[in-house]
Formats: C-alpha cells, structure tokens, sequence
C-alpha cells in the first residue's frame, strides 16, 4: 500500500506522511519535502504564509520498495 508500518505501545499504525528533509532558510522560513501516498511535494513555510512550491512522484529507492 506504500504506507509505512511503526509500532506504538505494542500495537502497528499505519502513517501515509513522512517528512523527508528539512532545510532551515532564515529564522522565519523552511523548505520542507513531505511524502504522501507516492507523492512528494515541496513547501515553503514561513511565519505568515505557507507555499506549495512543487509537488511530484516520489522516486523509488531500495529502502521504500
């Protein structure tokens, strides 16, 4: 299903968002990737307003087949 599968208290949960990398621009802005459902898409948040920069198929790798 593309969800990954993490253990809480014993039991499995099911997460269909992952924050992939996080890059500090100044104080007040963030560039944030962010996937979900195969997709993963780049946001620009800041203090006042938040962007939806790009978003676009998530690359396969061997450690997400």
């Amino acid at each position: 299903t593309g969800m990954h599968r993490r253990w809480q208290s014993g039991k499995s949960i099911d997460t269909r968002l992952e924050v992939k990398s996080s890059l500090m621009l100044d104080p007040r802005r963030r560039m944030v990737v962010v996937r979900c459902d195969g997709r993963e898409h780049l946001l620009l948040l800041a203090q006042n307003k938040d962007l939806l920069i790009e978003s676009f198929d998530a690359v396969k790798t061997d450690s997400n087949r």
